[in-house]
């Protein structure tokens, strides 16, 4: 039988970390973790941070709060 954990991870992308509304666009934002930085999917564009900070820097200037994900969370 499996876990909770094991049945959850099965639907979600490989590195998925959070995801966050956009205001103005009807995609969801979704954020990966890849290697040592970060990737982040928007639907209609994409982009990539090399650290926590920078991604945090980013989510704030497209009008997003890192702290208030949809699901999961950014680490500190």
């Amino acid at each position: 039988m499996k876990t909770f954990r094991q049945s959850i991870s099965e639907g979600m992308p490989q590195g998925l970390i959070a995801t966050f509304d956009q205001d103005d666009s009807e995609y969801e934002l979704s954020v990966y973790k890849r290697g040592s930085g970060f990737y982040i999917d928007a639907g209609n564009y994409d982009d990539t941070a090399n650290s926590i900070r920078e991604l945090r820097m980013k989510l704030r200037r497209w009008g997003i709060d890192p702290d208030q994900p949809n699901f999961g969370g950014l680490p500190n």
